[in-house]
This record gives structure tokens, C-alpha cells and sequence, in this order.
């Protein structure tokens, strides 16, 4: 659209509608299609109006200078177990750049820690990036990768690894990851987690910081793997409220919704337990096994 401001730029937007003039006032985006104007309102989510829509539009400011900062090594507690962050896309380990509403990965371990500083307390925090892929995307041969970055982690010394995700397929590497470490009846030597987001780090209702939190607090703290049912496993929200995450076994379980944040169900099984988010810091509360999923010793 001719004269529409760079992205970044607050603007006052006026649209005419089926009821009339309309006016919205967010921050310019790049556009989200062909003949689009889109801006990004002050609640975080975006609108978009064809052109020929728009009446008029006054920009409200100036257009803020963008720094590429690097950020500051945090220390960390050398006496705190070792955790490595294998990121392969997915919005659980984003961010939001207000200035344009881009969403981009988080990934180095000083980033990650100043977003969500309540890791610190809970692990040393080493980040792998393996991609920045679509869930849809992910093929067998990521798995290999994954597989891969995991049995590294575990020779470098790490007590428990977090794979982030993206959720329409995360339950299926979470399989391929249990059968690939334990398929011969073998088992991980430490905890191998798969976690992601169902809503965005700019939504007030995002499950990225809890999700992560409690994937963090099992690889670092959780029981040490038998190679039944918690070879990897699945943490994501228990409810659709806060405070408490339920981790799944990784070979039986699957998302069921689109958009809830507790999308991620058992199969025919109770789940192995839940991370309690308290005001005292996360607890893990075991459940109990099913005496039908009890396994049978020869």
C-alpha cells in the first residue's frame, strides 16, 4: 500500500466495514499478504485488511531504532545438574520483538535465562539449536538428529535433556525417541523430554514459561528412567489453568486439540506424573501405576 510506514511504526488505522468506519491503532507489520495492511494491536494479535479497505491511516509516533544487542553471559550455578535445550522449533522457545511483532528463537542459554529466570535455579543450561522447523516438517531423519544431539548431551555430562517442539507432531518424536533408546529393551542414561507451546509468547494466555519451567525441573530432578513408559516424555499443561503440568509417557500419548493448552492426553494410561508449580518453586508429585500397565518380571 502506497506511503504505508515501516514496520514498527505506530499508526491509527481507519477501515470501512459492513457496519461502517472502523478505527484500530496498533503497530505497522509487514504485510500478511498480497495487497494486506496488517498491524499488531495492543492485546498481541494481528489484523489484517485489504487495501482497498482502508480509508485512511495517521502514524502516531516514530518508528522505533531497532538494536541488534547481544545479550550478557548469565553465571550459573556449577553445582546445579546439567540440562541441555535441543531446539528445533516451535514457539516454546521464542520471542516477541514488540517493535515489529516478529516471534524469533530463543535459543542461546543467557537469552533463555533472562526471559524465564527461574531456570537458574533449577539446572545449568546448555542450548543446542538443530533447526527452527514447522512440526509438519519434522522427518525420520530429524529424528536421527535428535536422537543424535541426545546421546551427545548424555557424554557431555548432562543429567537430562529437553527437546522444544512444535505441538501437531511433538507426541511423534516423543515416540521415535522412546522406541530409538529403548526399543531393544534398553534405557536412556538420563531424562529425555519433549515439551512445546499451543499459544504464542505474545499472548497473555501462553503456556511457553510453565511448559518449560516444569520439561526443565523433570530433566533435572525427575526420577531416574526405568525404560517403561518414561524413556521420553511429554510435559504440557494439565488443565487449561496454570500451576500444574502433567507429564505423559512418550510412547502413548498424543495432542487432541488445536488450541487448548492441555491438548496432550495419555493413551489407554494414567499419566506418570505431574510438576506442581508452587509459590515455593516446582515439586514433582508421582502418580500411580496402573496395576494393569504394572510390568510383569519373568
Amino acid at each position: 500500500m502506497e506511503g504505508w510506514p515501516e514496520p514498527g511504526t505506530p499508526v491509527k488505522l481507519v477501515v470501512r466495514t459492513w457496519a461502517g468506519l472502523d478505527e484500530h491503532i496498533g503497530v505497522a507489520l509487514p504485510s500478511a499478504g498480497q495487497d494486506l495492511v496488517t498491524i499488531k494491536l495492543v492485546n498481541g494479535y494481528n489484523l489484517s485488511f485489504p487495501s482497498s479497505y482502508v480509508e485512511d491511516f495517521q502514524v502516531m509516533g516514530q518508528t522505533p531504532e531497532i538494536k541488534d544487542e547481544q545479550p550478557e553471559p548469565i553465571a550459573q550455578d556449577e553445582s546445579l545438574p546439567l540440562v541441555h535445550l535441543i531446539h528445533t522449533g516451535g514457539t516454546i522457545a521464542s520471542k516477541v520483538d514488540y517493535s515489529t511483532g516478529a516471534v524469533t528463537a530463543r535459543f542461546e542459554p543467557s537469552e533463555l535465562l533472562q526471559a524465564v529466570p527461574e531456570l537458574r535455579k533449577i539446572a545449568r543450561i546448555r542450548a543446542v539449536k538443530l533447526g527452527n522447523m514447522w512440526s509438519d516438517d519434522i522427518r525420520p531423519r530429524h529424528w536421527n538428529r535428535m536422537l543424535k544431539a541426545t546421546e551427545e548431551a548424555f557424554a557431555e555430562g548432562a543429567v537430562g535433556v529437553v527437546i522444544t517442539h512444535g505441538t501437531d507432531t511433538l507426541h511423534l518424536s516423543a515416540a521415535a525417541m522412546a522406541y530409538g533408546w529403548s526399543g531393544s529393551g534398553g534405557r536412556p542414561p538420563g531424562r529425555i523430554v519433549l515439551t512445546g507451546s499451543q499459544r504464542s509468547p505474545d499472548r497473555g494466555s501462553s503456556d511457553a514459561t510453565e511448559n518449560l519451567i516444569s520439561a526443565v525441573f523433570w530433566a533435572a530432578h525427575g526420577p531416574v528412567p526405568t525404560g517403561y513408559r518414561d524413556s521420553s516424555v511429554v510435559v504440557a499443561h494439565a488443565s487449561s489453568s496454570d500451576g500444574r503440568c502433567v507429564v505423559l509417557p512418550g510412547c502413548a500419548c498424543r495432542k487432541y486439540h488445536s488450541s487448548r493448552r492441555d491438548a496432550f492426553k495419555p493413551i489407554n494410561q494414567g499419566p506418570i506424573a505431574h510438576v506442581i508449580l508452587g509459590h515455593d518453586g516446582p515439586s514433582i508429585e508421582l502418580e500411580e501405576a496402573d496395576p494393569q500397565d504394572a510390568r510383569i518380571e519373568a
